[in-house]
């Protein structure tokens, strides 16, 4: 359980996926945190130590120096601005702080649960931190961020496969339960179906920019992950949505049937009722390749709100 000023170094360095050494080195060399020391001589930390430490790290990811990184950081914390003032600088773990500039103390319980394999305390900080701060402030500032740091973990190897599914996964489902629990009854709502291509199995960027679209009055229809195909025409017949977004964040469903997203661009043309969009990073080695008439096509869909 994470406590304030009770956290040892074995501990931080799990959170963190710092090693023990560059935490000494940085605490040493650069002074950027300070623990207290316990009566046995051992070292605890707080949670503000590690959420300094996740700032260097997040900015030296970006391509700062560790110097220069502390700099920024000193910076920010003497003008009280809330982000880091960069346009390289990608909103992360660096800047996940409220309009206060409170710690956003959320994701360091995340990543303590993830690396725990801990899926009761991963669901437990979702619900607090949406009890607490509500729903945009969840999205934006919590499950993002977060999100982001699980894919550099497992990118890098500091997490293994388990870590990785079992935070993403929780963060999916409980995605669902809430879209379900905000999602319009009233029928003359606009309706929007979201779905992943076939074969894309990337869903949780989907789930959020549903969630904000419920958030602003649109009803809502989730197909899923890698839906069959042929599925996609058959829930748009079935359902007549005013809007699709087709989700893309491999190149996967284009290598394994090449013609399917013609089809789909084909089967857009024949209802004009209803607005494609097709977006997402796995459009952006194709997005000179790729050629549609009746699906618009967006880098990020997120751009349609």
């Amino acid at each position: 359980m994470l406590t304030d000023k009770h956290l040892s170094i074995n501990q931080v360095s799990k959170i963190t996926g710092l090693s023990r050494q560059v935490i000494r080195k940085w605490e040493k060399r650069y002074g950027i945190i300070s623990p207290e020391r316990q009566e046995n001589g051992y070292r605890v930390f707080s949670e503000q130590d590690v959420q300094t430490l996740l700032t260097v790290k997040s900015l030296t990811e970006q391509g700062y120096s560790v110097k220069n990184a502390i700099s920024i950081l000193h910076d920010q914390k003497s003008s009280q601005v809330n982000s880091i003032p960069s346009q390289n600088y990608s909103p992360s773990l660096g800047n996940s702080k409220d309009s206060q500039g409170q710690m956003n103390h959320y994701i360091i319980r995340l990543l303590e649960a993830g690396t725990n394999g801990d899926e009761q305390q991963l669901q437990n900080t979702l619900k607090k931190a949406l009890h607490e701060r509500g729903l945009h402030f969840l999205l934006e500032k919590v499950i993002r961020p977060f999100l982001k740091e699980v894919g550099q973990r497992w990118k890098q190897g500091i997490w293994n496969e388990y870590q990785e599914h079992i935070a993403s996964i929780t963060i999916r489902d409980y995605l669902v339960l809430i879209r379900r629990e905000y999602d319009r009854t009233d029928s003359q709502a606009p309706l929007v179906l979201g779905s992943c291509l076939p074969y894309e199995r990337h869903e949780i960027g989907l789930q959020i920019l549903l969630l904000h679209l419920s958030m602003e009055g649109w009803k809502t229809a989730y197909l899923g992950a890698s839906p069959a195909p042929g599925a996609i025409e058959d829930t748009v017949q079935r359902l007549k949505p005013k809007m699709v977004l087709l989700s893309v964040s491999t190149v996967i469903p284009f290598d394994q049937e090449p013609e399917l997203i013609h089809e789909l661009d084909r089967f857009a043309g024949k209802h004009s009722e209803t607005t494609f969009y097709l977006g997402g990073s796995g459009l952006k080695e194709l997005k000179d390749k790729l050629s549609l008439t009746n699906i618009k096509i967006k880098q990020d869909l997120s751009d349609i709100q």
